[in-house]
């Protein structure tokens, strides 16, 4: 049951290659966030509108922010579909957010992510974790807004990273894995949650519900709503205003579903 942590699955549910949001030509060929509607069904959640509910990420992917489950929904283009030689990884590390739940498809990965508190002061370690993924993954980013904080400890907060393979993967190999583990506890209860949900095993009604139990407990945290950081290049404003526009149609559609 422990190693479930760290499982990503795989789905064939839907097919196809993402279009990178940072993109500037629209190839028809290509999925949007329209065409994932199966996922979002399967999941109980209400399909995105691209230019209202969802930031756009350096990367080429799309942050959903889901205030009422204080989580983060991330969908972005896997590694072999980008161009100009991008790695896009995600950073398995101490110092790293655990996932709630992974899911790799043909052309595209979806994360779900835990909110958490961007308040955060020397005891947290954030000096510690930004030595701690530079030495281990040659990751060099020390802006404090990529950082934020779980059961105080300093968490990175991007996962999708452009790593030194050649540092982390013998950092990766190198006895990390119990260490990892542990770190990762702290979600295990949702992240084993989402396995049986994504399965089948029970139905996402019971997730969700175990999210919303999080939140109310503090273990999990809308954290882009009160913030007092840029985030993301300057762009505060717009994830405050695409996680309401997107929690008022959650709200609307249960409603309706309710009638």
């Amino acid at each position: 049951m422990i190693m479930s942590m760290i499982v990503e699955l795989f789905s064939d549910e839907v097919k196809g290659r993402m279009q990178p949001s940072n993109s500037e030509v629209n190839d028809p060929s290509l999925l949007r966030l329209a065409d994932l509607e199966p996922i979002f069904e399967k999941m109980n959640l209400v399909v995105p509108l691209e230019d209202m509910d969802v930031v756009k990420t350096s990367e080429g992917g799309y942050n959903l922010m889901l205030n009422q489950y204080g989580a983060v929904l991330r969908l972005y283009p896997s590694e072999r579909n980008l161009e100009n030689n991008q790695r896009v990884s995600h950073g398995y590390h101490s110092r790293t957010i655990s996932p709630i739940g992974v899911v790799q498809f043909d052309g595209f990965v979806m994360q779900l992510m835990p909110g958490v508190s961007h308040h955060m002061d020397a005891e947290d370690g954030v000096a510690e974790a930004i030595k701690e993924t530079k030495k281990d993954t040659g990751l060099a980013d020390e802006s404090l807004d990529n950082y934020g904080s779980i059961d105080g400890k300093a968490k990175l907060l991007d996962t999708v990273l452009d790593i030194d393979f050649r540092l982390y993967d013998q950092y990766a190999f190198n006895g990390v894995l119990e260490k990892l583990i542990e770190e990762y506890k702290y979600f295990e209860d949702l992240q084993i949650s989402f396995l049986e949900s994504w399965t089948g095993k029970q139905p996402f009604e019971v997730f969700w519900k175990q999210m919303e139990e999080a939140k109310e407990a503090g273990r999990l945290v809308d954290g882009w709503n009160n913030s007092t950081r840029s985030m993301i290049f300057g762009r505060k404003g717009d994830i405050v205003e695409t996680a309401s526009s997107y929690e008022c149609r959650m709200k609307n559609a249960y409603e309706e579903h309710s009638l």
